[in-house]
């Protein structure tokens, strides 16, 4: 197999900073110990609570380093040792891992937390649970991010609508990369596995004296398609090849809080894309498809006449600054990005060619975050900030499909298949301002009370021509335009406060209740003949018990949530106003979310590790009308939704894993085991059993040997060992036609890692 050339550009990129960090390395040597010191204690990690109980799990959550059992929300932290052992490269992966966390892909990213999040993709679209990448808020959820060289991620889950402000409504993932060291550390990890996967991770890290360190990391990460094209001399289906790489500069002197820190990262992702599969036989052929055309409905295989294709290719710029003011400290975090996603997708679940989708898609962003925090001496800790965000995203989309199989003119004479075209070319601007301030202030030893409040305004204006038309295939009816021009000139404002009280019923255990509010900006829907949404809201009720025991050998958390959800931006085919209809935005008039989780970690003796976590929502519309074109495309009937779950929202979640150390002989031989249950869950409003994915149960392990002094370790892993089939997500076509898109099956392999 052909090594891409960021392979060699990774490896030449390792070795110069290696080389670098060799020739600084005596100048460091005397200031090295104590910066690392202080670097350990503000990174965050998780650190040890020693005499082989469980580790202190230390979070940000509060844009402040706290012990996470002395918050109060509900969060989940993986620190890079957990990401490793795990196997866990993408949020795919992450959710297996995160309580009420679920990530479905069919080309476009879908995240959703306690069923809270966005159900279809666009320039126009926000997102409902939001992407923060070293404290930058990601704009665009379509811009899949690789897990390499990470000091952790944080999911947040419910909504954070004080300290994170816009498109937290679901909540928040936090991912925080690995920060340069002043001792010259260096590793990488080689692997290969089934589908002739490639797997290349490197970093090199040192001090450059002065105060100076640096940092590099890249990755390289290929693998062949997961399904066959079963199309004699038909296009080829492509694998997935994603190439990363990132570097950090950072400043602090000797003795110093002041930290100056630039990081710079580029990334590539090639892959299918959106590549639909057949799961219900000839009924999502269509009967106008022309003679020889053929389906399959083996998860392992694909029918398809369009040669798709998906490129994704994104960078940034990241400046954070943290100056200590006497008592206090004045954090500024900046962030630039750009990315561009252009693809080739079928809209056919078989060798049909005919309708298709073509995206091109850009966008820019820029933000600016002030922080002025207080020490964490003192009964009073607290926050105040000031935010902006800038967003300029252009995106062109070619839609063509079959929406209906002929159309009778007269009795005995009816035209030919009737196609549908849209040619949508959206620009949109988006602006948001932010001032917020939170503050803990403890009553007594054990009793606290949190406050806090942010006040957002945000603003869209933009253009989108929708050069629509339906036009019959046989040529009698010619082309029939539908389509014109909309614009958006809109502005809202949100109050989003949160009120927590906080009880120690030990020193390690701790109960709290929360009320918070959560806010996702208006929708500009920017297709003709639609109007723009009003934003949603949600009122997060939270109760929750926290506490560790058995000489700290066991942790159990416990969550109960209760959401009013208002307004919430729903997907489907929308009136026009001039008899036509189009596919949009809408609000839907109101849902509950409510639900529980419990979490369990426990390491009953040093070798041993033990958790398990389950998770039951209950997400449904009270209120909610929307026409359904899966039943009839021309004239989709009006189906009342009261009652109906949210998509995405599994009743029941269940995760389990254990690990057991053994030392044999100068090696540690590990072995991992985890099993996922999840059950049924419905990907459209209209809960439709025959496109749900049913109850489905995973297997993951992984057997690591490692010497010692752990220099460096071998390990044999494999995910979803029973081969499972199932879907990320089903796209419900017109017409009773649907496209199915499988999670990856069976994958197995061996790594091996290595570190100085």
């Amino acid at each position: 197999m052909r090594i891409s050339k960021a392979a060699y550009w990774l490896a030449g990129a390792c070795l110069v900073a290696l080389a670098t960090s060799g020739q600084a390395q005596a100048q460091a040597q005397a200031q090295a110990p104590a910066q690392a010191q202080a670097q350990e204690s503000a990174s965050g990690d998780s650190q040890a609570a020693g005499d082989g109980g469980l580790k202190e799990i230390v979070v940000t959550a509060n844009r402040r380093a706290e012990d996470s059992q002395k918050v109060s929300l509900a969060v989940t932290k993986i620190d890079a040792e957990d990401l490793a052992r795990s196997g866990i490269a993408t949020v795919a992966d992450l959710q297996f891992y995160a309580p009420g966390l679920v990530f479905s892909q069919n080309g476009a990213a879908f995240t959703t937390l306690r069923g809270v999040g966005t159900s279809q993709p666009g320039s126009a679209v926000e997102s409902g649970v939001a992407t923060n990448i070293d404290s930058v808020y990601i704009g665009r959820a379509s811009a899949v991010q690789a897990y390499y060289d990470l000091e952790s991620v944080e999911v947040l889950r419910g909504p954070q609508g004080t300290l994170y402000g816009r498109n937290a409504t679901g909540g928040a993932i936090n991912i925080n990369s690995a920060r340069p060291t002043q001792d010259l550390s260096v590793g990488a990890i080689m692997g290969y596995g089934n589908y002739d996967r490639i797997k290349l991770e490197a970093f090199a890290s040192g001090g450059l004296g002065g105060g100076f360190s640096a940092r590099v990391a890249g990755i390289v990460d290929k693998h062949d398609p997961y399904r066959r094209n079963i199309v004699a001399n038909g296009p080829r289906i492509p694998g997935e090849e994603l190439n990363g790489i990132r570097g950090t500069l950072q400043y602090q002197p000797d003795g110093s809080d002041l930290v100056l820190r630039l990081i710079a990262d580029y990334q590539t992702f090639t892959s299918a894309g959106q590549l639909p599969q057949n799961f219900l036989g000839a009924n999502s052929v269509s009967p106008s498809a022309p003679p020889g055309t053929i389906f399959t409905t083996d998860p392992d295989r694909v029918a398809q006449g369009v040669p798709n294709r998906s490129d994704r290719e994104s960078w940034g710029l990241t400046y954070n600054m943290e100056i200590p003011i006497g008592e206090l400290t004045l954090r500024t975090i900046t962030g630039y990005r750009e990315n561009s996603w252009r693809a080739l997708n079928s809209l056919s679940a078989s060798s049909d060619p005919r309708s298709f989708t073509r995206t091109n898609e850009t966008a820019n962003q820029f933000s600016q975050e002030i922080q002025l925090l207080s020490d964490d001496q003192g009964r009073l800790k607290w926050v105040v900030g000031a935010y902006y965000y800038r967003e300029h995203a252009i995106g062109n989309y070619d839609l063509r499909t079959i929406t209906a199989e002929s159309f009778q003119l007269f009795p005995g004479f009816s035209t030919g298949p009737i196609q549908f075209r849209q040619t949508l070319t959206q620009d949109i601007r988006s602006t948001s301002y932010a001032v917020f301030g939170q503050a803990t202030y403890s009553l007594t030893d054990r009793f606290r009370v949190v406050a806090g409040a942010r006040y957002t305004r945000d603003e869209k204006e933009g253009q989108g021509l929708d050069d629509s038309s339906l036009f019959d295939i046989g040529g009698i009816l010619g082309v029939i335009p539908i389509g014109g021009i909309a614009t958006v000139d809109n502005s809202w404002d949100a109050f989003t406060p949160k009120l927590a009280l906080e009880y120690d019923l030990a020193d390690r255990t701790m109960i709290y209740a929360s009320v918070t509010r959560g806010f996702k900006p208006g929708n500009s829907n920017l297709t003709f003949g639609q109007r723009p949404v009003r934003p949603e809201f949600i009122w997060a009720y939270e109760a929750g018990l926290k506490a560790r025991a058995f000489d700290n050998r066991a942790q159990f958390n416990l969550v109960g949530f209760y959401y009013d959800y208002t307004d919430l931006q729903a997907f489907g085919v929308i009136s026009t106003g001039n008899g036509g209809l189009s596919a949009g935005f809408q609000n839907a008039a109101a849902a509950t979310v409510k639900g529980f989780e419990a979490e369990l970690l426990a390491q009953p003796v040093p070798a041993l590790e033990l958790s398990a976590s389950y998770a039951y929502l209950d997400a449904t519309y009270d209120r909610f009308t929307n026409t359904d074109s899966f039943q009839n495309a021309l004239a989709p009937p009006t189906i009342v939704l009261d009652g109906n779950t949210l998509p995405r929202s599994p009743r029941h979640t269940i995760n389990l894993a254990a690990q057991y150390a053994a030392e044999v002989g100068t090696v540690t031989v590990t072995p991992r085991v985890e099993f996922v249950h999840r059950s049924k869950m419905f990907f459209s409003e209209f809960e439709r059993d025959l496109t749900a994915q049913r109850a489905f149960s995973l297997w993951n392990a992984r057997l690591t040997i490692a010497p010692d002094e752990g220099a460096w370790s071998l390990a044999l892993y494999g995910r979803n060992l029973g081969d499972k089939a199932y879907f990320e997500t089903v796209n419900e076509g017109p017409n009773g036609i649907a496209g199915a898109f499988y999670a990856a099956p069976r994958t197995y392999g061996i790594e091996f890692s290595v570190r100085y």
